[in-house]
């Protein structure tokens, strides 16, 4: 679940522009049919939290969410959100998710599944970050950076392990 790239293009200019009403109404939708969805089908819910200005989510969200789309269909429902907006925030504390969990930033994936109240648990910890395949191309194999570096092999497994 998530937004085209034109939507997502559209709703950036017009939350530049101080208007985060319908991006707001947009994340609500997209959140509460990615939340029925998972607990229809009982799988838990992989929110990819990303923001509009940030690079790193950019590239995972072209590189690695296809591959992940492939890799956990049928075990997990899958949504993108941008949670930087006052109106999301409040969405994501009536399911008892807090802005806290966002303490090292973004890109972040959580693993989440919801009680009959809609109350939010998440399943192990908060996967942070991300590194693009170019950026981990330049990196030395077995460097310090290579091995804090977040590719898409570290985030499928750490994804997985918690699923």
């Amino acid at each position: 679940f998530g937004m085209s790239e034109a939507e997502k293009q559209a709703l950036n200019k017009e939350r530049r522009e101080g208007n985060d009403t319908n991006f707001d109404k947009r994340n609500k939708n997209l959140f509460d049919l990615a939340r029925e969805h998972a607990k229809k089908t009982g799988k838990p819910l992989v929110i990819n939290f990303e923001t509009v200005n940030c690079s790193p989510c950019h590239k995972k969200q072209a590189e690695a969410l296809p591959e992940m789309t492939k890799e956990l269909a049928g075990k997990a429902t899958i949504l993108n959100m941008d949670p930087n907006s006052t109106e999301t925030e409040k969405l994501l504390k009536q399911h008892g998710i807090s802005m806290d969990i966002f303490k090292d930033g973004f890109p972040a994936t959580g693993i989440f599944s919801f009680d009959a109240n809609n109350q939010a648990t998440q399943k192990g910890e908060l996967i942070n970050g991300y590194t693009s395949k170019s950026s981990m191309d330049k990196l030395q194999p077995g460097s310090e950076a290579y091995q804090k570096a977040m590719s898409y092999d570290k985030l499928m497994k750490a994804l997985k392990k918690q699923l």
